[in-house]
């Protein structure tokens, strides 16, 4: 496109143009629109870059949404089985416990030999050993 501008350009200084005054105002649309083109190609790479940030913002938010939909199973096995976490005194180790209903005794789910570092780990062995 931009040698087809400066040919008619070249033309038209020459001279040649003289006889057809068109060949100048074609060249003009010619660059006009060649000036649009780039400016639409700049936009189109704005936008297509922006669908990029989204779609990893998308996949930062699917993965948010699905760690809160796990978060929200684990409340609801404690919920529904009447289970609770216990933490050591130290605060660095827990257990997933239930209670005896009639003797109001209480046992680790998972053993008294077991400690998980965080809540989540403790919860996800108690259901497992339950399920």
């Amino acid at each position: 496109m931009n040698e087809l501008i400066e040919r008619l350009r070249a033309l038209a200084e020459a001279n040649i143009a003289a006889s057809n005054p068109l060949m100048l105002e074609a060249a003009d649309a010619l660059e006009a629109q060649a000036k649009r083109i780039a400016e639409l190609e700049s936009s189109l790479a704005d936008r297509e870059e922006t669908v990029q940030v989204l779609g990893l913002k998308l996949a930062q938010v699917e993965a948010e949404r699905d760690a809160l939909k796990v978060d929200a199973g684990r409340l609801d096995y404690l919920i529904s089985t009447e289970n609770f976490i216990g933490w050591n005194r130290d605060g660095d180790a827990c257990r997933v416990f239930t209670a005896d209903k009639p003797e109001g005794d209480i046992a680790p789910v998972s053993g008294w030999s077991k400690f998980f570092d965080t809540g989540r780990e403790a919860i996800d062995a108690a259901m497992k050993e339950q399920a």
